[in-house]
């Protein structure tokens, strides 16, 4: 064992006692208090230094380099919060604090699915705002492309893709 790091405030000298294992202070100094999700005071560790291996890689795996796509951060919100409650399967049962927190928790979930929807929703093109630019894609092809056969060939091309769209359109 090595001796703790921590140093006095008044004589500036080093702490007699030994470090705790796998620390760098003496229990008194702080080396005995459990850390992430070992502490009692843990939120949802998302910060954390101490997170488990298996949170840091669903953190990396999740990070996104589109600040405006919310999914992934879903993702991680859901994870933490499974790794919230696995705490509760050794340690003793839930305080009304801990209850409390999880419904909180659960509701910020909730507002964030809801921001996802709603820009979604927001983003997204209607079923008639299709059907319209559709419609406005075959006109165009009639007006700008004369053989009627390079037209269909176009047409049916172009919306190959869209199943719903590849019949309608052509109409």
């Amino acid at each position: 064992m090595t001796q703790c790091a921590a140093k006095s405030k008044q004589s500036g000298q080093r702490c007699k006692n030994k470090a705790v294992d796998g620390a760098r202070v003496c229990r008194i100094h702080g080396g005995a208090t459990p850390r992430g999700a070992d502490s009692p005071n843990l939120k949802h560790g998302r910060y954390s230094p101490y997170l488990k291996a298996s949170m840091q890689s669903k953190l990396t795996e999740n990070q996104d380099d589109n600040p405006l796509d919310l999914l992934p951060e879903l993702e991680i919100q859901r994870a933490l919060l499974g790794e919230y409650l696995e705490r509760f399967k050794v340690a003793p049962s839930m305080t009304a604090f801990d209850i409390d927190y999880l419904m909180g928790w659960s509701a910020e979930i909730g507002k964030s699915v809801e921001r996802i929807v709603k820009m979604k929703n927001d983003t997204a093109l209607t079923k008639a705002e299709v059907q319209f630019l559709a419609a406005r894609v075959v006109e165009l092809v009639g007006k700008y492309i004369v053989d009627p056969d390079k037209q269909q060939a176009f047409i049916t091309e172009l919306f190959a893709g869209v199943p719903s769209l590849s019949t309608g359109a052509m109409g």
